[in-house]
């Protein structure tokens, strides 16, 4: 599935992504904040389970991003591509995430700092 800001291949079984890919330079940043607005992707073929927004209420889990929000703000389209739940899995928990964000904030500044440059 290519979303316009990022592909992925979908399993349908297990309701989320097998793996998500995308493309970040200078091109993906911006000034849009984040958006916040999860919700099911009505793009799945007909049929397939669609997760819906609260999918993960009450499972011990949030809506982990692939795709991060961060690294899709050029416009309101590209930030709001990345609340779709086909970008979700499941996450652990904020005390565990606090890790994980600062290790992704980190080894991503090394590579968009440098005046926006492609990598």
């Amino acid at each position: 599935m290519n979303s316009g800001y990022y592909t992925l291949s979908y399993n349908r079984d297990r309701g989320e992504p097998n793996w998500v890919s995308w493309y970040l330079g200078g091109s993906s940043l911006g000034s849009t904040d984040r958006l916040n607005d999860f919700g099911a992707d009505s793009t799945l073929p007909t049929g397939w389970y669609q997760v819906k927004a609260n999918g993960y209420s009450g499972s011990g889990f949030d809506r982990g991003h692939n795709c991060p929000s961060a690294d899709r703000t050029s416009s309101v389209a590209a930030n709001s591509s990345t609340f779709l739940m086909t970008n979700m899995i499941p996450q652990a928990p904020p005390r565990e995430l606090a890790v994980a964000d600062s290790f992704d904030d980190y080894k991503c500044d090394d590579y968009i700092d440098i005046n926006y440059t492609d990598f």
